[in-house]
């Protein structure tokens, strides 16, 4: 009787884990890897896989996958390492296109012709344009306001007039003709009204775009003039993309594509996260905090970071103290 019971608690033991590892499988095989790269780093690739691409951007999914095997590469090529790896099934990285305010600033502000680099230059040219759009605005909002009221005014004294004959249950034909020509009238100015509004309007988008990529300009190139300020635009530290791991995973989520070569640039600093990598000093780094997106080969300071990260903790913290140990002076 007791072997019964005990196999029966085994089988539901069994039983019990094998369902909690299927509906938790993503979870366990995510936090498993994570623990796997912690404790032997760059032993086995980070695998990936895409988990969705915005349609706004334009972008196929076999271009995508194109531009990050470009930007795995970027790791792979100088390192000699196998780092990582798409796969298909489900990698243990989601990565995605995500389209927001930053990227939908950018594409506005393409249409317009302006130079969206993260350069003084483009600063100036945005601040000028920025600076002559705010000017024509002012005027053209208070005509609209004025139209708008003398348009609500002869609309309230029609409609007042056409009720008191409604009232009186008839009108002459030379009335009827009258009520027509004021109805048309205001039609038109009603159509009017709505094509100066969406003018109006268009400018409002306009200096909310550009506001939004100056804002990321000065963060971005470190300059010491205040952020502008305004409802529909975005201030504060931007991020092209990020790198995330919380509960719902691990992730790469990807924001602002400009061209291919900043695509493949961005996707490599994120890859470089993903793998343990911090921000490095040197500006021409993939690693650096600025994407300037020109530079495709590993510099000695990413690395030096790369060893850094793919140098097990507890080699590292020996290390530590073993060099600590070489320090000190005899007694």
């Amino acid at each position: 009787m007791r072997r019964i019971i005990d196999w029966t608690l085994l089988i539901a033991v069994a039983a019990a884990a094998a369902w909690y590892w299927y509906s938790h499988r993503a979870e366990l095989s995510s936090t498993a890897g994570v623990i796997r790269a912690r404790l032997m780093p760059c032993s086995s690739p980070v695998s990936y896989h895409i988990s969705g691409i915005d349609p706004r951007y334009g972008l196929t999914e076999e271009e995508f996958a194109a531009i990050l095997r470009d930007a795995e590469a970027i790791w792979e090529g100088l390192s000699g390492l196998d780092l990582l790896e798409r796969r298909d099934g489900g990698g243990d990285i989601a990565v995605s296109m995500v389209y927001d305010v930053r990227q939908e600033s950018v594409d506005r502000l393409r249409r317009l012709g302006l130079n969206t680099d993260r350069t003084a230059a483009a600063y100036e040219q945005m601040k000028k344009r920025y600076d002559a759009v705010a000017a024509a605005l002012a005027p053209h909002r208070a005509r609209l306001d004025a139209r708008l009221a003398a348009y609500k005014r002869d609309e309230a004294e029609y409609n007042s007039v056409i009720a008191e004959y409604n009232q009186i249950g008839h009108a002459t034909p030379a009335q009827k003709r009258i009520f027509d020509t004021v109805r048309s009238r205001l039609a038109r100015e009603y159509a009017g009204l709505k094509r100066l509004e969406s003018a109006v309007n268009a400018d409002i988008d306009t200096l909310n775009a550009l506001a939004t990529a100056m804002n990321q300009l000065i963060v971005d190139l470190n300059m010491n003039v205040s952020q502008y300020n305004r409802e529909g635009s975005a201030m504060g530290v931007y991020e092209e993309g990020i790198y995330r791991q919380d509960e719902r995973g691990r992730a790469i989520e990807l924001y602002k594509y400009h061209d291919r070569e900043q695509l493949t640039r961005l996707a490599a600093h994120e890859m470089g996260h993903a793998l343990g990598l911090d921000h490095v000093d040197d500006e021409r780094a993939v690693m650096s905090a600025l994407n300037n997106g020109r530079n495709f080969e590993l510099r000695p300071a990413d690395l030096a970071e790369l060893r850094r990260a793919c140098t097990p903790p507890l080699r590292r913290a020996f290390d530590r103290l073993f060099s600590r140990g070489e320090g000190r002076k005899p007694a």
